[in-house]
C-alpha cells in the first residue's frame, strides 16, 4: 500500500525535509507501507530562513553583498559611514551587513498602519557603548514614530511616541541580547492592543491597550538614530540581516 503524506507548517515554521518518505524535499511525499514504518517531516523556525516577503512590507533587505530593497520599486539605501558584509546566522541566510558605526537610510517611509511590524536578525559585537538603535523612523529625538533598540545591558527595547511627546515602551529582561550571538528580533505595534516584543519567536515583553503612537512619514534608519542636527547617534555595533518592516502582524 502506498500512502501520500502532506506537511503544512504554520506561518512560524518552514519545511526542511522528510525522513522515510519520497521525494524528501517536497511538502507532498509518498511512502510504501508493507509493515511498521515511521515517516517524519523536519520543520525549522521561520527565522532560520530568508523571511517571506509580506504583501504589505515597506522595506526588505537580504544584504547579499548589496543594499538593494526588495519591497516595491525603490532606490538602494543610502549609507553614511562604512559598511561591509560577512557570514550571516547560517548558510541559508547567506551574507549579513556589518555595521561599525554607520547608518542606513531606507528611503521608504516608516511603518504606519493599525498593525505594523519591524523584524530582523541581529548579531551584537563587542565595542558598543550605550544604546544601539536597530531601527528608527523618528525624524529627530523628540519626533513621533517607532524605534527598536538594544541597550548596553542587553535589554531589547521597543518604543513608540505620539505627536504630543508621550511614549509607550516595551522591554525584555537584562542580558536578553548577548554579545556574539545571533537573534531574530520582532516588534509588533498594534494601534488598539499594544506592543509585543519577541526574541527568536519567544514573547519577552508586551503592553496592553492602545500605545502612544503617531505614524510618521519620515524615512526609516537602520543602525542609528537621528540626532536632530543632521547627524546620527546611538549607533549599533554588529551585524544585521533578514530585515523587514511593514504593515503586517504575526500573532
Amino acid at each position: 500500500m502506498v500512502l501520500s503524506l502532506v506537511v503544512t507548517p504554520t506561518s512560524r515554521g518552514v519545511f526542511d525535509a522528510w525522513t522515510n518518505c519520497t521525494p524528501t524535499n517536497l511538502p507532498r511525499c509518498q511512502v510504501t507501507v508493507s509493515g511498521p514504518v515511521r515517516a517524519s517531516a523536519a520543520i525549522s523556525a521561520f527565522f532560520e530562513h530568508p523571511l517571506r516577503r509580506e504583501a504589505a512590507c515597506h522595506v526588505f533587505f537580504a544584504f547579499e553583498n548589496n543594499l538593494s530593497q526588495a519591497c516595491g520599486t525603490v532606490a538602494p539605501a543610502v549609507v553614511t559611514g562604512t559598511v561591509s558584509f560577512a557570514a550571516s546566522r547560517n548558510m541559508s541566510l547567506g551574507q549579513a551587513l556589518v555595521l561599525g558605526g554607520a547608518s542606513i537610510e531606507t528611503l521608504k517611509p516608516g511603518v504606519s498602519a493599525m498593525m505594523s511590524t519591524v523584524e530582523m536578525a541581529i548579531h551584537r559585537l563587542a565595542g558598543g557603548v550605550g544604546p544601539g538603535t536597530l531601527y528608527s523612523d523618528m525624524a529627530d529625538p523628540g519626533s513621533p514614530g517607532v524605534a527598536l533598540i538594544v541597550e548596553d545591558d542587553g535589554r531589547l527595547r521597543g518604543v513608540t511616541r505620539n505627536d504630543m511627546g508621550m511614549e509607550t515602551e516595551v522591554a525584555s529582561m537584562m542580558g536578553a541580547i548577548a554579545v556574539g550571538t545571533w537573534y531574530h528580533v520582532e516588534l509588533l505595534v498594534d494601534a488598539t492592543r499594544g506592543l509585543r516584543l519577541k526574541i527568536d519567536d519567544v514573547l519577552v515583553g508586551e503592553t496592553m491597550g492602545a500605545p502612544s503612537w503617531t505614524a510618521t512619514s519620515s524615512t526609516a534608519w537602520l543602525g542609528a538614530a537621528r540626532d536632530g542636527s543632521g547627524g546620527s547617534t546611538d549607533r549599533f555595533i554588529g551585524r544585521l540581516d533578514n530585515v523587514q518592516m511593514g504593515d503586517y502582524g504575526r500573532q
